[in-house]
């Protein structure tokens, strides 16, 4: 094969200049001392040789070779014969032959000629069937019958047909009323046809394809007339019996092959994506055309470099199949060169084959034994042509296999060829169902979502819950993880929420905790009741999500994909094997392994054309070499526009709400102002009052009142500070000076302890801020003690912790106390706005507008039982390490 119109000009200048620009010649075998070749074409100057047009021109080339080898066929017996007459008329019937498929016209045309070449007075065909040893009736005839009808009537088991057919040659009967099977009287008492149609002499053909094979039929030549065959005749006659036998194997063939390849296309239509259901078909009908006894088809999985079976029959084999290495076995070759394979006996240690592309090689030598009775093989790859010129695409292999040595040959080889055509669609059209059906079951799931989160104003959180659930769930996108980060001023990205295992064995008690198809309304059920019982303290955040909210990233570090994928606000994919930074950091807090996943980061865009987050997928536990395709990237872009957008609305009404209650909390603190000011006029009032008595009950109520309007004003101050988004002027600092400063603030009728690391707690914060919500925190612990009678106790002290991966560092502050301890019916709920402990003046906003500040921080707050008898808070920071020092933050 040439390919190159540069070297066509360069070796073959004639062709060339005749236009030839491709070509490609391919040997046709005829007879043991004639070869010769056929010779394709191209002369479009961009047109190249596929491996599709090989494949096509070799079938071809194999339908020239029965032409030539029946025009050669013919030459020889006219040559010997010398027999003129039948030149025009046995040459016109031997190329006609071999040119229909369409099995009754063949035989119709068989009859006919065989009519008119031998001057016959009438010819009937029997088509025979060797393996229900049955011939077909009525016979197709041609000619002048007396008693046509006659043959319509069904064989009786001592006709002589099957007499005749058991004997296998060819017989010539110059007199049929001495031949003692044509004259012999019928059991049934009815006449003989030579009887009934005046028969004097005829020619009883057996129809074979070629020596040793099975017959086919018989053709009975008939004359009225007394007819001596010669030497030459007889040999005209064996050649048309030898034609007619290829003709009709061959029509055979077609027929059944088209039977095959409709079978297989109706299962495509039905089976849909079932792909081991289309294949098993496809076996089953590979395996009545080629009578083999076992078949497989093994797809090519190129993650793994390896075969996996995909299909089988017989399906109730208890024959075991291993994945398959490329280049190991028949199977293996045929995957590495990508050329179909004949072993005619798998046992040869003598004879070498020739494989294209590796040389010739000898059977015994690299035949890999599955089943021990095999002794001859086919295999058969299904390659496709890849996006590039000139690269082709391995599906998979179709393998048949014999039990008898040469019960496999090139001409069920050609029909293994024809049925990987199938194949290939079945494999196209599985994958067109299962992206078509992939697409519906995302705009389904997203549309759930989208009602749901209509339904009523969920807290951010719960509608982030839903999108995540919808992502990873079954019914979804299927994906194994999801990490959110959402923007942070302009250069920071921040964990928010994650969904997903931190390590197999996590992913593992996942799924067995979930089940087996779980339908998606349920586990968006179990995502708001999961969020409720955060927000409740029932329960924590899980390992991965824990561990993505500490995670804060600098975009304008080189981060990999997600920095990327802000940087060009669109989605940034890397594939299996792929380094990535981000990848690596991720990797690093999460199971450890050296398998480099693939994963995708999707931008969340807002209105304002203005990245706002980033959603980052993979299929760590699940498929991780697999790569993301395109369908997935689809619906994950669509989950992403609708969260973006949920996430503005979201923001804009909490925005709306936090704007209703200042400007509310404004006018009532306007009108509080007014009556306090109006204190100092009714105590000189009160000095005017006659009546002493009333005048002290007026000052009691008066003092009750500035007492009230001065809890009212601390109310307003701290509410204002809950609704007012904080801004933060973040620096390093060491938690540890943080901590000694806040002991020097312990009121001095407390005792103290306070214990601080004995290394450096650096940690990412606005000292100021973060400083008053640990002040919340002591002023909730002074004002818990206030009944304890003088024996007040507070310990502060600082620690390091690790998370569960043993990757991420935390900076941790405790704060104990000997007081009465949170109630167990408000510890769940205790930082929620308006939940106090019963304290006298508490405003219920001091330790919500902690943890608030708290979170800003990427950290956490605790609320236990603290050693001291009273109630211990602990509150969780990332902690900043030297190689990592702006990540964690």
């Amino acid at each position: 094969m040439v390919n190159d119109p540069q070297r066509v000009a360069r070796d073959y200048p004639e062709q060339f200049a005749l236009g030839v620009r491709a070509f490609a010649h391919i040997p046709l075998a005829l007879e043991p001392d004639a070869k010769a070749v056929l010779t394709i074409h191209f002369w479009q100057r961009d047109k190249k040789l596929t491996q599709r047009d090989l494949n096509l021109a070799a079938m071809f080339a194999r339908e020239m070779e029965v032409v030539i080898q029946n025009h050669l066929l013919f030459k020889n017996v006219t040559e010997v014969g010398g027999l003129a007459w039948a030149f025009s008329g046995l040459k016109s019937l031997m190329q006609s032959l071999t040119s229909p498929f369409h099995l009754p016209d063949v035989l119709k045309q068989v009859a006919r000629n065989a009519l008119l070449i031998l001057d016959a007075s009438n010819v009937s065909l029997y088509q025979y069937h060797a393996d229900t040893e049955l011939f077909d009736v009525p016979p197709v005839t041609d000619g002048d019958f007396l008693a046509r009808d006659s043959m319509r009537e069904e064989l009786s088991p001592d006709d002589a047909l099957f007499t005749l057919i058991v004997q296998g040659t060819s017989q010539f009967v110059d007199d049929v009323s001495a031949h003692p099977i044509l004259s012999s009287p019928s059991k049934s008492g009815k006449p003989r046809f030579i009887e009934s149609e005046k028969i004097k002499s005829g020619a009883v053909l057996i129809l074979k394809p070629e020596e040793g094979k099975e017959s086919v039929g018989l053709l009975f030549v008939n004359f009225r007339e007394a007819h001596r065959f010669s030497i030459a005749e007889k040999r005209v006659m064996d050649a048309l019996a030898t034609s007619a036998g290829l003709a009709i194997r061959t029509a055979r063939l077609h027929t059944k092959q088209l039977e095959a390849l409709h079978a297989v296309l109706r299962a495509i239509a039905s089976k849909g994506p079932e792909l081991k259901a289309v294949m098993e078909r496809l076996l089953e009908k590979a395996l009545e055309l080629t009578g083999a006894q076992h078949g497989v088809y093994m797809s090519y999985n190129r993650h793994k470099q390896r075969l996996d079976t995909i299909a089988r029959w017989p399906n109730n084999s208890a024959r075991a199949f291993e994945p398959q290495k490329i280049g190991e076995g028949v199977i293996g070759l045929a995957a590495q060169t990508k050329k179909s394979i004949l072993l005619e006996d798998v046992n040869d240690d003598q004879r070498a084959i020739l494989v294209d592309g590796v040389g010739e090689v000898v059977p015994s030598q690299f035949y890999r034994r599955v089943n021990p009775e095999t002794q001859s093989e086919i295999a058969v790859p299904l390659v496709e042509d890849g996006e590039h010129a000139g690269h082709e695409v391995l599906l998979g292999i179709l393998n048949v296999e014999h039990v008898e040595r040469g019960g496999l040959n090139k001409d069920h080889l050609a029909l293994m060829e024809r049925l990987a055509v199938p194949a290939i669609i079945a494999h196209h059209t599985v994958d067109l169902y299962k992206r078509r059906q992939r697409r519906i079951d995302h705009l389904h799931c997203l549309n759930l979502i989208a009602a749901r989160v209509q339904e009523k104003p969920y807290e951010l959180d719960t509608i982030i819950h839903f999108f995540l659930t919808g992502i990873t769930a079954g019914e979804g996108l299927g994906f194994s993880r999801c990490m959110l980060f959402l923007a942070e001023d302009d250069d920071k990205l921040r964990g928010n929420a994650a969904l997903g295992a931190v390590t197999r064995e996590e992913a593992e008690r996942i799924w067995d905790s979930l089940g087996k198809d779980v339908p998606l309304e349920d586990l968006l059920r179990r995502a708001e009741q999961f969020s409720d019982d955060v927000r409740g303290g029932l329960a924590d955040y899980p390992p991965l999500s824990r561990l993505v909210r500490r995670i804060s990233l600098n975009i304008n570090d080189n981060m990999g994909a997600i920095c990327e994928c802000v940087h060009r606000a669109q989605r940034v994919t890397r594939v299996y094997r792929q380094p990535d930074e981000f990848r690596r950091m991720l990797g690093a807090s999460t199971e450890s392994d050296d398998l480099e996943h693939a994963f995708a980061c999707v931008p969340l865009i807002g209105r304002q054309a203005k990245s706002i987050g980033v959603m980052v997928v993979d299929k760590k536990f699940i498929t991780p070499e697999s790569e993301i395709d395109d369908e997935e990237l689809g619906g994950l872009e669509a989950f992403s526009r609708l969260l973006a957008v949920t996430i503005e609305n979201t923001r804009l009404r909490e925005r709306m709400a936090e704007v209703q209650a200042a400007g509310l909390i404004h006018t009532v603190e306007k009108r509080v102002g007014l009556v306090r000011n109006s204190i100092p006029k009714l105590r000189n009032c009160l000095e005017s009052v006659d009546n002493s008595g009333v005048a002290a009950d007026m000052g009691v109520i008066v003092t009750r009142l500035e007492e009230d309007l001065q809890i009212a004003t601390q109310v307003f101050k701290q509410f204002r500070m809950f609704t007012t988004p904080q801004v933060l002027d973040r620096k390093m600092h060491d938690l540890r000076t943080i901590a000694e400063e806040l002991c020097t603030r312990i009121p001095s009728v407390c005792g103290h302890e306070c214990s601080t690391h004995p290394e450096p707690l650096t940690i990412w914060a606005d000292k100021n801020v973060l400083f008053n919500a640990f002040m919340e925190i002591l002023t909730n612990a002074d004002e818990a003690m206030t009944q304890n009678n003088g024996n007040r106790l507070i310990a502060i002290r600082t620690a390091m912790d690790q998370s569960e991966a043993e990757s991420q560092l935390y900076a941790l502050l405790e704060v104990d106390d000997n007081g009465p301890g949170i109630p167990s019916s408000i510890r769940e709920t205790l930082f929620e706005p308006f939940v106090t402990a019963g304290k006298s003046g508490g405003t219920g906003l001091g330790l919500a507008n902690a943890r608030k500040i708290i979170e800003a921080h990427g950290g956490e707050i605790y609320c236990g039982e603290s050693i001291l008898g009273g109630a211990q808070f602990v509150v969780q920071l990332p902690l900043m390490t030297t190689n990592a020092p702006r990540r964690a933050i």
